[in-house]
């Protein structure tokens, strides 16, 4: 198997983190596939079934996929989906299944049209330019909740949730604004970040659990595995595990 991370084009950036592939080997059977969150909404397309979401979440997102089975789609920066599509804030906590209950269902359906490009490069040309169409009449972006946002992406989830708040904001506002805007707390998107990265770290660099526990600033193991079983539903190990068939190539 094989997952592929392709970085947003420039005029799409603000609001989209990247564009992806997933592709099942023929001979892998059936899949119970574990995605690491992102602490912001994520859109698939595949071959067999309609555009799917998935909303920012703090519960584990399990989807089974079956061999020979190719998606691809796009990461949202969190914070950015209601200014991307025109949403009531914090609607989309939680949510997952066909993207048409929440999002513009003509829009979804010119989304389909790309699920049968055998050519993945052509597939997220064509993602890219469904998502132009959106973001020539987003909403603005709360600048200051995308800042934050992007001081915890940038530190991996280490970051003080104290010192966040910036330009005469009180915490308390930004906490409010980043709920608003996120559907996440900051606390909440810095621990679902701390652990992507963690993730990443052992499957990807190839670190000791040891290694990571120490790097990503967790108290003892017990805590990582504490960590791994409430946001992804497996231990460490299992998880690696699964990670380990997959060849990964992420852009951050």
């Amino acid at each position: 198997m094989s997952y592929v991370e392709v970085p947003a084009p420039p005029e799409v950036r603000p609001w989209i983190a990247a564009l992806w592939c997933f592709r099942v080997l023929p001979e892998a059977g059936a899949v119970e596939h574990r995605i690491p969150l992102t602490g912001g909404l994520i859109v698939s397309v595949g071959k067999e079934h309609e555009p799917m979401l998935a909303g920012p979440r703090t519960a584990p997102l399990v989807v089974p996929v079956h061999g020979g089975a190719v998606f691809r789609g796009f990461h949202v920066w969190p914070g950015a989906a209601c200014s991307l599509f025109h949403l009531p804030p914090g609607s989309l906590r939680d949510v997952q299944g066909p993207a048409r209950f929440w999002l513009d269902p003509a829009w979804c359906r010119g989304l389909s049209a790309m699920a049968d490009l055998e050519d993945d490069a052509e597939a997220l040309q064509e993602i890219t330019l469904r998502l132009r169409e959106l973001i020539a009449r987003a909403a603005p972006l709360d600048t200051v909740v995308m800042a934050a946002v992007s001081r915890i992406i940038r530190s991996r989830g280490d970051v003080r949730i104290a010192d966040l708040a910036e330009g005469g904001l009180s915490l308390r506002q930004l906490r409010r604004r980043f709920q608003t805007a996120v559907g996440l707390s900051p606390k909440e998107l810095a621990r679902i970040r701390r652990l992507r990265a963690s993730a990443a770290a052992a499957v990807v660099e190839e670190l000791s659990w040891c290694e990571v526990t120490a790097d990503a600033g967790y108290a003892d193991q017990a805590h990582l595995v504490r960590e791994f079983r409430d946001l992804l539903g497996v231990t460490p190990g299992a998880f690696e595990q699964h990670a380990r068939r997959i060849d990964h190539r992420l852009v951050d």
